[in-house]
């Protein structure tokens, strides 16, 4: 989860930062200032961390956001299935009207 965290962080260009975890997973997310430090040594932006009260409800990941709100990054395994599954619809119609086409 921290390397879903970092990433999104990174994303995000750093700054102040909250974190949405499932309930199973906020728990485990001890460290945040660490990871905070390695997001603001990749982006070179300050960044905090601070975990939302509220949770979500995902098979996994994190979503973080800026804490105005204003743009938020869905890293979850649900958003980032839903994602591939786009790219593989995609390049199976692609490739299914290839064939046709050269039928």
């Amino acid at each position: 989860m921290r390397e879903l965290i970092i990433e999104s962080g990174v994303a995000l260009g750093g700054g102040d930062l909250l974190i949405k975890a499932r309930k199973e997973d906020a728990a485990k997310l001890k460290d945040l200032t660490a990871i905070a430090k390695e997001i603001t040594k990749k982006c070179g932006t300050k960044c905090t961390l601070k975990l939302a009260k509220d949770r979500i409800t995902a098979l996994g990941g994190v979503v973080l956001q800026t804490a105005d709100s204003s743009v938020t990054i869905n890293n979850t395994f649900d958003a980032r299935l839903e994602q591939e599954y786009r790219h593989i619809r995609t390049a199976v119609a692609a490739k299914l009207f290839e064939e046709k086409a050269s039928s």
